[in-house]
């Protein structure tokens, strides 16, 4: 079982979202909460915070977990973070969107994802 965290950062009745790369070896120019997989030895905040900087070179902090969808070999851990230092840019992501989760619903985006996107109807961005 591989260990993914994702950061869900709202923003009002929105969340950010963030495209892969074209060249992504899975699932090229889909969309997605940002993030990605836990290294050994981190712990899952560790992790999401190490992510986000790389993927849109800000700071954030975790404030807590959300919601865990478990899908064929991940087990995927999306919390509730909130922007502490700079704004989102394109780093290691091809697009960077705030979207509501009708409109988040509407992408072309990895299964596990949609799930999440369900949680966020169901659970609200609180």
């Amino acid at each position: 079982m591989i260990t993914v965290v994702a950061a869900l950062i709202p923003d009002g009745d929105r969340f950010l979202v963030t495209q892969r790369m074209d060249d992504n070896p899975r699932h090229p120019g889909e969309w997605e909460v940002p993030g990605g997989k836990v290294e050994p030895g981190e712990s899952e905040t560790e992790a999401l915070v190490r992510e986000i900087s790389e993927e849109l070179d800000v700071r954030i902090e975790v404030i807590r977990p959300y919601v865990r969808v478990q899908h064929e070999q991940l087990d995927f851990s999306v919390h509730l973070a909130r922007i502490v230092g700079g704004t989102p840019r394109c780093v290691e992501v091809q697009r960077i969107e705030w979207m509501t989760v009708d409109q988040a619903e509407a992408l072309t985006t990895p299964a596990v994802d949609r799930a999440v996107f369900s949680a966020i109807r169901r659970l609200g961005l609180k």
